[in-house]
């Protein structure tokens, strides 16, 4: 032995020496845990996401990429298959690159992400590669399969920006308010104008009715209706009340009513995105006395219905309308 470094044996299939691990034994056990730890998340959060469905799959849509990507790695590589080693390189660097911008990103909004990808991508680069294991000179092996998995990562990389942009209102799967076209009035004529002894009406039916000028390509999810309404009037008495329920369209179902204002979900599933109505009576009370007033009807429409703040819907977007009847 000569202490040279370079003359102490050396394992012909691999740059490391003899017992140390390989880039592909790193990368095989790196690709394994991440992409199983993906997986066990998607099915334990997959319901947690977003009350919005599109939103909720657009999300996970890409740390299932990533986890069929990795996984088939894994297997690749425990396989010895060509397409795989040619592709982990490029796959390891695009998962620790991701991550430090991710992590760096995190920092910035006051927040830490650890980003577990990709120290454990760094983790399998630090240790160098075997040698070719007998691929034909010049020629690159499993290059379509490897190009589909570089690719895929890749896309998993920029999924951060995908989803949102994708998902945004008036982007390719949320429609935008301007879509919707609402039309709210009374269903039978209102006063033609004041009579002499200013008679307030029996009842007010109101229809509120909706078109879409387009729809989205996912028929999933919940928008509502709230409809409210006010009394002024000189006349003495309370003010005009909800009737019974009104039978509404399928799809369309009361959720809640008070004195003052109703709740209608709408099924996107059941009625997608064709138009559709909402119809209610007003009553007049007993006690309300003759006297020039008038009821003031709203109406406000949530896109994807999250719950109520007081009286408003919340929802990726609203549209509200007005009407009057008064005599």
């Amino acid at each position: 032995m000569t202490g040279d470094p370079s003359s102490e044996p050396r394992d012909v299939a691999t740059d490391a020496r003899p017992g140390r691990p390989s880039r592909e034994d790193r990368a095989t056990v790196a690709f394994l845990a991440t992409g199983l730890f993906l997986l066990l998340v998607v099915l334990l959060y997959r319901g947690t996401i977003s009350s919005i469905p599109v939103v909720g799959a657009m999300t996970l849509v890409g740390p299932v990429i990533a986890a069929v990507v990795e996984l088939a790695l894994a297997i690749g590589l425990a396989a010895g298959a060509r397409w795989a080693r040619a592709a982990m390189t490029p796959v390891l660097w695009i998962v620790g690159l991701s991550g430090v911008i991710t992590f760096l990103v995190s920092l910035t909004r006051g927040g830490i992400d650890i980003p577990i990808g990709a120290l454990v991508a760094i983790w399998a680069l630090q240790a160098p590669p075997r040698r070719g294991l007998g691929e034909a000179p010049g020629q690159r092996a499993g290059s379509v399969a490897a190009t589909i998995l570089v690719t895929g990562m890749a896309i998993v990389a920029a999924w951060p920006l995908i989803a949102p942009t994708a998902t945004q209102a008036g982007g390719p799967l949320i429609a935008a308010a301007a879509d919707l076209d609402l039309d709210l009035q009374p269903a039978s004529p209102c006063p033609s104008g004041p009579g002499a002894d200013h008679t307030p009406p029996d009842t007010i039916d109101v229809v509120l009715r909706w078109t879409w000028a387009r729809g989205e390509p996912v028929r999933a999810g919940t928008d509502a209706v709230v409809l409210s309404w006010a009394t002024m009037s000189d006349g003495e008495g309370a003010g005009y009340y909800l009737d019974e329920p009104i039978a509404q369209q399928p799809g369309v179902t009361e959720e809640d009513r008070s004195w003052l204002h109703a709740v209608y979900r709408i099924d996107l599933a059941t009625r997608g995105f064709e138009p559709g109505t909402v119809s209610i009576r007003l009553r007049r009370p007993n006690e309300l006395a003759a006297g020039p007033g008038l009821v003031e009807v709203a109406a406000n429409y949530a896109h994807h219905y999250a719950g109520l703040n007081g009286q408003q819907p919340l929802g990726v977007w609203t549209r509200a309308t007005v009407m009057t009847c008064d005599w």
